[in-house]
């Protein structure tokens, strides 16, 4: 069978056709989270990015003491080591350190309160949270709960 122009030119259109299907980015995302995302949008930004193995410093502020950062190193989603601001290791038996999907269930169960409060920033490229401030009760002293969280690491 001979090949002719029109056969060839057709093959190189399908070709391209499927190459380029397959270099289609996520049109279900934006590129960015908008301005001021919800927490379903962040949450929704967070699971896309795929990511299960990260590190990150956490500041946990609270009227609960251990006020301090801590470098967290996450591996397929859990925690497998604590350390200091001195570097130094730590047992994980304080609740407030958290996975990213930590902080999202308690950004969920806490917004579930209707707080008094709320001031919660994120990520814009992969939307875990970057700053969690809690009142759940103005008039309330010692109610307060504050995250503060830096140098995310995608491993």
């Amino acid at each position: 069978m001979k090949s002719t122009p029109i056969k060839a030119l057709l093959i190189v259109l399908i070709l391209f056709s499927v190459i380029s299907q397959g270099c289609k980015k996520d049109k279900t995302l934006p590129e960015t989270l908008p301005e001021n995302p919800t927490l379903a949008q962040a949450k929704a930004r967070w699971n896309a990015s795929n990511i299960s193995s990260y590190t990150f410093k956490l500041k946990p502020t609270c009227f609960c003491g251990n006020v301090e950062w801590h470098q967290i190193t996450v591996v397929n989603k859990a925690i497998t080591s604590i350390k200091n601001e001195k570097g130094q290791n730590i047992q994980f038996t304080d609740s407030n350190l958290r996975t990213v999907d930590g902080l999202f269930k308690y950004l969920q169960s806490s917004l579930a309160e209707n707080p008094d409060q709320a001031t919660i920033k994120y990520d814009q490229t992969y939307g875990f949270p970057t700053y969690i401030n809690i009142d759940f009760k103005t008039r309330w002293a010692d109610d307060e709960m504050r995250y503060d969280i830096s140098d995310f690491v995608r491993k």
